[in-house]
């Protein structure tokens, strides 16, 4: 959880540390694209791709609580043999 939330830190940081070149200063379009793909796959901004990871990790998080969830419910019916 924490490693997602300092990526979309460190991603949306590169709009408060740039000036220049669209907003990209000293770095070339490949150099941004290739730290972070969905700059060029989903012309994504460095905030946008900020929020697609918060995203991700939110939806991570879900998806193992309902996953442990299932797998505590399987676990105690198989206990409640005992």
């Amino acid at each position: 959880m924490l490693g997602g939330l300092i990526s979309a830190i460190v991603c949306a940081m590169y709009a408060y540390t740039n000036d220049n070149l669209n907003g990209y200063n000293n770095y070339t379009f490949d150099e941004i694209t290739t730290a972070f793909p969905a700059f060029a796959t989903l012309n994504a901004t460095p905030y946008k791709q900020g929020g697609l990871q918060v995203a991700g990790t939110f939806v991570s998080i879900g998806i193992a609580i309902v996953f442990g969830a299932i797998a505590g419910l399987i676990i105690n019916f198989f206990y409640s043999f005992r």
